[in-house]
């Protein structure tokens, strides 16, 4: 297991050496400069953050790689108010306190951390899964694609984008200081122990002082776990 601040490489983050070099990701030195630009250029309202923001743990990733999965998994636990994904899309950070849990998903909180390092102050850990690249994506009926790179005006493949927005991303949290824990989609939801390692991580980096929350809602999680991935399989 990783030390506190530190990133743990599993079978599947591909690339993700590469995008935290001191090059970046070899894509041409053109289109990093778009990559660079499109996403420093976000709204600043975004990167603001409310008074008294409590620190909260985020499940982030490029989307369709077991992101709603976990966040499902920490509302049925009464860890995460929110049915849907936080729409940092819609208000940012500048409406951090709007659900109260302490356990909040966004993929686009990842485009957001990936662009500016100041998002990461009232971040207390950050559950990232990572989707092998060999693994085709399937888009069910009424669930949302991945986020892709044509969303925000970029001309690159899927597999460069996520390696260059995790990539950027984690480099921002590791220089905060700010715990990461890695998952390779789709092993995780079927590894006891990465199961164990989700549990010990929110035990350990959820800011219980300030969390609507006990901590004894970790006790139910392997229940919560199987019902969803049984009722996710069917």
């Amino acid at each position: 297991d990783p030390a506190p601040g530190q990133a743990a490489w599993l079978p599947g983050a591909r690339g993700l050496r590469d995008a935290l070099s001191v090059k970046g990701p070899e894509l041409p030195q053109r289109l990093r400069h778009d990559i660079h630009t499109t996403m420093e250029g976000m709204s600043p309202e975004a990167t603001t953050f409310p008074p008294g923001a409590h620190r909260k743990v985020i499940i982030a990733g490029t989307g369709r790689c077991g992101t709603t999965f976990l966040q499902q998994v920490a509302q049925h636990i009464d860890l995460s108010n929110s049915r849907n994904e936080y729409p940092i899309h819609v208000y940012g950070v500048s409406e951090w306190n709007r659900w109260p849990g302490p356990v909040i998903k966004s993929p686009y909180f990842t485009v957001y951390g990936a662009a500016h390092a100041s998002l990461f102050r009232c971040v207390s850990g950050v559950i990232l899964p990572i989707r092998d690249s060999a693994v085709k994506v399937c888009t069910r009926r009424n669930q949302r694609p991945p986020l892709k790179p044509h969303m925000l005006g970029l001309e690159m493949s899927e597999e460069e984008f996520q390696d260059y927005v995790v990539g950027r991303f984690l480099r921002n949290a590791l220089a905060a200081g700010v715990p990461v824990l890695t998952l390779s989609f789709p092993n995780f939801l079927r590894d006891p122990r990465d199961r164990t390692r989700i549990r010990d991580f929110l035990q350990t980096h959820i800011d219980w002082q300030t969390a609507p929350a006990s901590g004894n809602e970790l006790l139910l999680l392997d229940s919560a776990w199987d019902a969803i991935y049984e009722d996710r399989e069917h």
